[in-house]
């Protein structure tokens, strides 16, 4: 019995030992190639290397937009001390404390500027940056509280230190357990958080900024909990970065990053844009299957996280432009102990592509000064073209609302009467009949068209010269709808004008708001002065005035590269080609003889063009009591060419809601001459 035992011990000794050294066989030799491989991943790390962002750049190749190195600020919420996160109304009472605060600088700001102008161009600004900060804060505070009330519902997170080693742990209930460290069992003390002043103080921020981006950064979180750092700040200055890398207990749940910053030249600025942080719905979008159909580049979440995205203007319209594409690199640890790492390029980093735009900086900034006469309650814009090519030298734009109203519809006025006078010509009416103008026309049940001057028997081009609105309502009368339909057209006016920056075209477009076919005859007396139901943008109207000024080329705008249209497939439209010498004519008689003859600076441009004088309904509470008991307000234009003789540059400036009684030559004349001048020395 005893020896059976034994021999079936042994049998099963040896059994064992099969199957151990088939296993380590099998080990050694057959599966060597896949646990080396299991080994090699292990040792992997893949690297996302990011693209530096394209330039926005001028004309003459400075940039517009650039990057520049910096550092962010990052809060990783598995580390930070809960306490320090603002509660909901301890955020809405920050930020109120805040928004009183600026309220009171600001007035001080404006009482303390010398002069009419400069306090209005003041106010206005500072209305549009309390508006927007508004908008902003009201938004926050309405998402945050139940971001906040979900993430602390189970309790507040606190650091705690070991008392015996000072080993920190982060939790909501004390610990049980033993510090894992130097074993001592369950004896933590509680530590205090970090201050926020104190951070702010570092950052050079007011607390509510402070506050408010701990409360942002816990909203991203909420989309994106698997993260470990998520945006506290965009950019912050080195010292306070090297202070919270350097003393990582003093923050304890900050993370100080390197990070390109964005930095735009606030000459253009409501050209270029911003960027912004990547929204949950750019993480869609950018990680969507259905990119790679239009050739684009599918991204990563860790991709997207890091990079900056276009919010509006040049930065937002041509953003997968600017982008670029990141690059993938594969970090291998060596075991040869003389190099610790190998990176292998798996795909190679494509940086953002440049983007040229026709922007010329002095002339920018001399339409910048332009349009800040204009009213703190209305709007102003400027804009210079290549009469030749199209091209946009300045756009610039001041109002109360923060549009760009050089893409804005209002009334145009008499600079509108261009489109009445080809309307005339190509249907057949002699130019030298005269109409009689005895300075206001009543239509029954409707009103009346009121002229600055009882002008008498007059003909085309005194009435142009002299912008008789008697002529032009009258004359659009016997028209009627189609003839002004096909000279609007002629012009380009139809059109909405694609020059990058985003849908920005306001009120109504065109000349009607129901069609030509409802059109009655004082609807088309007003549209024949660039009243009643005629509307442009200003953009629109300095093209006109090129396309007239380039003898009937239909020239289009452009502003950036991307956009340019095929100067190979530029026409010529024919009714305007064939009445472009009268027309021209007529334009250069204002300035010589006509309204525009007392501004000097036209003169000196050798310009040619028009002024225009628009009502609109005076509005309380927007318009000030200065204005009188007028019932109405003026946009006030001007658009011109120079030289006459040669055309090279077009510009037009508009002022909104000017006082009654301003005219349109005398107010934006001498700028349109000044912005001619400029773009003629620049040549």
């Amino acid at each position: 019995m005893y020896e059976r035992r034994l021999r079936l011990l042994v049998v099963a000794y040896v059994l064992i030992l099969c199957v151990i050294g088939a296993r380590a066989f099998a080990l050694q030799v057959v599966e060597v190639g896949d646990h080396v491989g299991q080994l090699e991943t292990r040792c992997r790390r893949t690297l996302s290397v990011l693209p530096r962002r394209g330039e926005i750049l001028y004309a003459n190749g400075t940039p517009m937009a650039a990057n520049v190195p910096g550092f962010g600020l990052e809060v990783a919420f598995r580390e930070l001390d809960d306490r320090v996160l603002p509660e909901p109304e301890q955020l809405a009472r920050s930020l109120g404390e805040w928004t009183a605060q600026r309220t009171e600088l600001d007035a001080a700001e404006v009482a303390a500027t010398t002069t009419a102008r400069d306090r209005a161009v003041l106010e206005r600004r500072l209305a549009a940056r309390r508006a927007a900060g508004d908008t902003r804060r009201n938004e926050l505070l309405s998402t945050y509280p139940e971001a906040y009330e979900r993430y602390v519902r189970d309790g507040l997170a606190v650091r705690r230190a070991c008392a015996v080693c000072g080993h920190t742990v982060r939790s909501i209930d004390p610990p049980t357990r033993s510090c894992r460290e130097c074993g001592t069992p369950g004896r933590f003390e509680v530590l205090p958080p970090f201050d926020v002043q104190e951070l702010a103080d570092l950052l050079d921020e007011e607390r509510a900024t402070v506050d408010a981006s701990l409360a942002r950064a816990l909203l991203r979180r909420a989309r994106r909990p698997a993260y470990r750092l998520h945006a506290l700040m965009v950019r912050i200055e080195p010292h306070a970065a090297e202070e919270i890398a350097l003393k990582p207990w003093r923050f304890a749940g900050l993370d100080a990053v390197p990070r390109a910053a964005r930095i735009r030249d606030d000459l253009a600025a409501q050209l270029v844009g911003r960027t912004r942080l990547p929204t949950a719905a750019d993480m869609e979008r950018l990680t969507d299957p259905a990119r790679e159909a239009d050739g684009l580049h599918i991204y990563s979440e860790a991709e997207v996280y890091p990079a900056l995205v276009g919010a509006w203007g040049l930065e937002a319209q041509f953003d997968d432009h600017l982008r670029g594409v990141p690059g993938r690199s594969v970090r291998v640890r060596e075991h040869d102990g003389v190099e610790p790492y190998r990176t292998e390029i798996r795909r190679e980093v494509m940086d953002g592509a440049p983007l040229q735009t026709s922007i010329v900086p002095r002339l920018q900034r001399a339409a910048e000064e332009i349009v800040a006469r204009a009213p703190a309650h209305g709007a102003g814009a400027a804009i210079v073209m290549d009469v030749r090519t199209g091209a946009i030298l300045a756009m610039a734009s001041a109002s109360s609302d923060g549009l760009n109203h050089a893409h804005v519809h209002v009334q145009p006025g008499s600079v509108f009467k261009l489109i009445t006078a080809l309307a005339i010509l190509e249907t057949g009416l002699d130019p030298e009949e005269e109409v009689v103008c005895n300075k206001s026309g009543v239509m029954r049940g409707r009103g009346k068209y009121v002229c600055m001057h009882a002008h008498g028997p007059i003909a085309l081009v005194e009435a142009f010269e002299r912008s008789c609105n008697g002529y032009f309502a009258q004359q659009a009368a016997r028209l009627g709808a189609e003839p002004l339909a096909a000279s609007f057209r002629s012009f380009g006016l139809e059109r909405r004008f694609d020059l990058g920056l985003g849908d920005m075209h306001l009120g109504e477009a065109g000349l009607a708001r129901s069609g030509p076919e409802d059109w009655e005859r004082w609807d088309l007396m007003m549209i024949g002065i660039g009243q009643g139901r005629a509307t442009s943008t200003p953009l629109q109207i300095v093209t006109a005035y090129a396309r007239l000024a380039a003898g009937g080329t239909a020239v289009t705008p452009w502003l950036v590269e991307p956009l340019r249209p095929d100067p190979t497939a530029v026409r010529r439209d024919p009714a305007l080609v064939r009445h472009a010498p009268l027309l021209q004519a007529a334009a250069r008689a204002v300035v010589v003889s006509g309204t525009g003859q007392a501004q000097v600076e036209l003169g000196n441009a050798d310009a040619a063009g028009k002024s225009g004088t628009a009502e609109v309904l005076r509005r309380d509470g927007v318009d000030p009591p200065s204005y009188g008991q007028a019932k109405y307000v003026n946009n006030t234009w001007f658009v011109g060419y120079a030289p006459h003789d040669a055309p090279r540059f077009a510009a037009v400036v508009v002022f909104e809601r000017m006082k009654p009684g301003a005219h349109g030559a005398t107010e934006a004349g001498d700028p349109v001459g000044r912005l001619l001048i400029e773009a003629l020395s620049e040549r």
